[in-house]
């Protein structure tokens, strides 16, 4: 008798179908809009150092002739302003609002001290500041030394096997760009199974295939001049005799994204290859 009744029930009741409403949705195309990214860092040319501005403290010494030079990439500076006012060692300066600032760190004894400097680099749209603390040594401790090196003693071309490491750029999630020789890089680490031992890598390098001979060339960007469309590069090598053995092609490089006062690193390989166009 139930199930008589359930088998009336099921054939009389009505069916019934839910219609889901269709709904077009207009996406609107949003504009595309970069920021500009821009990148401060203070190159001391007589130490060939790049200086950290992580509170890191930076060796100095007393009775030093410094100079600092601001290298901005990424945006087109407009000023800059270098703050020495917690600096009371610093005397004789100046440059203070040009990307170059000079100055004489006192003569002194005694305990070390402590000076921080600021450098401001403003833009159209915005500015970034970072600021260096330097520890000075007084000339009478042990650790004082005069000046080992200053900016004419370093190389304007440094040799292929003083290449050593290279800056990278990222080229996708898994990849990255060797700014010096141009190769491709990329890694994979295997899962571990010892939390005490390195697990197994595997690493691509492109260049390992086919590795040639780079040269690498430091060249300032003239601070007094307008930043050029283009800066141009040709490898000539000669023998002891000084015969010419090889002449490169010409390769143009794109400063636009520096600015004037920078310091480029061209990175020259002798292969007699078509022109190409490399970005700074």
């Amino acid at each position: 008798m139930v199930w008589q009744s359930l088998r009336r029930w099921l054939k009389v009741r009505p069916h019934t179908t839910k219609h889901r409403r269709s709904v077009l949705l207009n996406l609107e195309q949003l504009e595309k809009r970069e920021c500009p990214t821009a990148s401060l860092s203070v190159l001391d040319p007589s130490t060939n150092l790049v200086l950290p501005s992580n509170n890191t403290p930076i060796n100095s010494f007393s009775n030093w002739s410094m100079s600092l030079q601001a290298q901005v990439s990424g945006v087109a500076v407009t000023s800059y302003s270098w703050n020495l006012s917690s600096a009371a060692d610093a005397g004789s300066i100046t440059g203070s609002s040009t990307y170059n600032v000079q100055f004489t760190w006192a003569s002194f004894t005694g305990a070390p001290r402590t000076d921080t400097i600021s450098v401001t680099a403003n833009y159209s749209g915005g500015s970034i500041t970072h600021s260096y603390t330097f520890q000075l040594t007084a000339t009478n401790s042990a650790a004082w030394s005069s000046a080992p090196t200053s900016s004419s003693t370093w190389p304007t071309v440094i040799a292929p096997d003083q290449l050593n490491g290279q800056s990278t750029m990222a080229a996708g999630p898994y990849a990255a760009l060797g700014l010096a020789d141009g190769s491709v890089q990329t890694g994979y680490s295997l899962p571990s199974y010892n939390p005490n031992a390195t697990p197994l890598s595997l690493v691509y390098n492109s260049a390992v295939a086919d590795p040639q001979p780079i040269f690498l060339v430091r060249y300032q960007l003239d601070p007094s001049q307008a930043l050029p469309s283009s800066v141009t590069g040709q490898l000539t090598l000669t023998n002891q005799s000084g015969t010419t053995v090889f002449t490169g092609s010409t390769v143009y490089f794109n400063p636009s994204s520096l600015n004037p006062g920078d310091w480029m690193v061209m990175a020259l390989v002798p292969l007699p290859e078509i022109p190409v166009t490399l970005a700074a």
